[in-house]
């Protein structure tokens, strides 16, 4: 994104671009509320309820407004909520532009959020974030960074900074008066504090990779255990080829399955006990299924409900030690083969329906967490960092460990560590942020925000 002209009125549809009954035209700038009025609103209150009007068209639409700088962006805002028929979201555009409104660039509305100072840099991460959040910990943790859970924290560290680094450099300037602010063994104790406090802020924090990333779930089982018979009945399809006969599934196949808390990608294996695995099909089936299995965020051992518990103990030991794992959880299919309440595991049947619910949630417990676990109860907890922020709170720490390591006698030095530390720290919330940096930070938003 180029630079930003603030004295620039700026028009985008901010609203999804698919069909809707309503689409969300929005301006930003100095003109916004005059070339609103062109439309007939007055900006004597908030909502206009409307019609508005588009040449001798009465539109029935309405607009909301709000003064700069009590704004999203700062500015004077306009929304012109109009019927989604492209036609007139078309006009409305043309409209704006004849009136000297320019188009707005890809996060361009957030970006001048930013420099009017409504939003630090790491909020406005967050609100990129949380447009393009896969699932429920992706959003929850996006909202953390846009409540400016991480930005508080980066705030108080850059204040004792800035604080050490001024009393340092003061006794610099008076160094031939011997004129000392600060003690090095004080400086050495808040630097040390400050270290912990960010090596604490790296191992709590998640990356949103992690985060955005679909998490996997592998089904390990006997041959014809129903691992097949499973996937399409959660996929709603006939995703896999399912066959009585042994050895039908031959490679590990996923298909992705949406939960309320997001989408996880469930695999189907090649069954870990298949006639003549001596032969070299049997041996790479066999090593696809146990490659699943290494690289799986959840395991699940299949085993069919018909089996004693003797064979079922048998069956998940053998599984576990084929893979070189534990099993996440253990699943019994075809429950509908045994009589009710036989088993008190986790049980399902494809023919009959019975535990798709209950299955549902404990994969969705196991991939996404649950209510009343630590990391999703804890705002801390929750804290996530993209990776621009967590290389530079990275650099941030590795320049106090410089700066403890440098001689005491050399504050020169000590305070050129600590500054670079506070320069990163810095870049985190946009305090000192170089204009590309802002440019590739706004660019990945899409049109209108």
């Amino acid at each position: 994104m180029s630079s930003v002209d603030l004295q620039t009125t700026i028009v985008a549809v901010s609203s999804a671009p698919s069909p809707a009954v309503r689409v969300v035209i929005r301006l930003s700038g100095p003109a916004a509320h005059t070339i609103a009025a062109a439309f007939g609103v007055t900006a004597d209150s908030p909502i206009f309820p409307g019609p508005l009007r588009l040449g001798d068209l009465a539109i029935p639409a309405h607009a909301l407004l709000w003064h700069g700088p009590r704004s999203f962006t700062g500015q004077n805002v306009v929304e012109l909520h109009i019927p989604g028929s492209p036609w007139l979201v078309d006009q409305f555009m043309k409209a704006c532009l004849r009136a000297e409104a320019a188009l707005a660039a890809p996060g361009e509305f957030t970006a001048r959020a930013f420099l009017n100072g409504k939003l630090d840099l790491a909020q406005a991460e967050g609100v990129g974030l949380l447009i393009s959040a896969s699932g429920a910990r992706h959003a929850q943790a996006a909202q953390q960074l846009m409540a400016g859970h991480v930005s508080r924290r980066i705030a108080d560290l850059c204040d004792t900074l800035a604080r050490l680094l001024a009393l340092i450099e003061a006794g610099i300037d008076f160094s031939t008066q011997d004129v000392s602010f600060i003690s090095h063994e004080t400086v050495a104790t808040e630097v040390k504090i400050l270290s912990a406090t960010l090596a604490d802020l790296l191992t709590e924090a998640r990356g949103f990779g992690s985060l955005s990333a679909v998490p996997t779930v592998v089904l390990l089982g006997r041959a014809n255990a129903g691992k097949s018979t499973l996937v399409n009945w959660l996929a709603g399809r006939e995703r896999m080829v399912a066959s009585p006969v042994p050895g039908t599934t031959r490679d590990a196949v996923w298909t992705e399955i949406v939960l309320p808390q997001g989408t996880i990608r469930l695999t189907d294996t090649a069954g870990l006990e298949v006639p003549g695995s001596a032969d070299m099909l049997s041996a790479d089936m066999r090593a696809a299924t146990l490659q699943a299995a290494a690289t799986a965020d959840v395991v699940v051992a299949v085993i069919p409900a018909n089996l004693s518990a003797k064979s079922a103990a048998a069956d998940l030991t053998l599984l576990e030690q084929a893979a070189g794992r534990p099993a996440t959880l253990t699943l019994r299919t075809k429950s509908d083969l045994v009589a009710e309440n036989a088993t008190a595991e986790l049980s399902v049947s494809a023919t009959t329906g019975n535990g798709h619910a209950e299955l549902l949630a404990v994969l969705a417990a196991a991939c996404f967490g649950t209510s009343n676990e630590p990391d999703t109860t804890s705002a801390a907890a929750r804290l996530a960092l993209t990776q621009r922020q967590h290389l530079l709170i990275e650099q941030a720490y590795a320049h106090l460990q410089s700066a403890l390591e440098t001689n005491h006698q050399h504050d020169e030095m000590l305070a050129l560590f600590l500054r670079r530390a506070l320069n990163s720290l810095g870049e985190v919330v946009g305090q000192i942020t170089p204009d590309d940096v802002i440019g590739r930070i706004f660019s990945q938003f899409c049109i209108g925000k």
